[in-house]
């Protein structure tokens, strides 16, 4: 919870991958997958076949990720703001989006 308070507190940032959150911090997949596909489809050519941007994995833990990836020649990665809008869009019920490997 301090963690998400503090990437709150620091503004808006890219990572190479995001998720959804429950009011109790545990991960909300279901959040995360369709938040993911709502962000790859404001992206012109990211439903493509040739896309990665933006698409949902499930890791080893359970947990689905909404990662960066590439459309075409162009490397999009996830926002915190703009998955924490698309969170709350899907009914998540964190106060804020959890994202990991900050990107430049």
């Amino acid at each position: 919870m301090i963690l998400a308070l503090v990437a709150s507190a620091a503004g808006c940032s890219s990572y190479l991958k995001c998720r959804c959150q429950q009011a109790d911090g545990s991960p909300d997949n279901n959040a995360t997958t369709q938040a993911c596909a709502d962000n790859r489809s404001q992206i012109q050519g990211g439903d493509s076949e040739e896309s990665t941007a933006f698409l949902s994995t499930t890791d080893a833990n359970g947990t689905t990720w909404c990662n960066a990836g590439n459309v075409q020649k162009a490397f999009y990665v996830p926002d915190n703001c703009d998955m924490r809008v698309s969170c709350i869009k899907f009914n998540a019920t964190g106060t804020d989006s959890w994202c990991e490997e900050h990107w430049n």
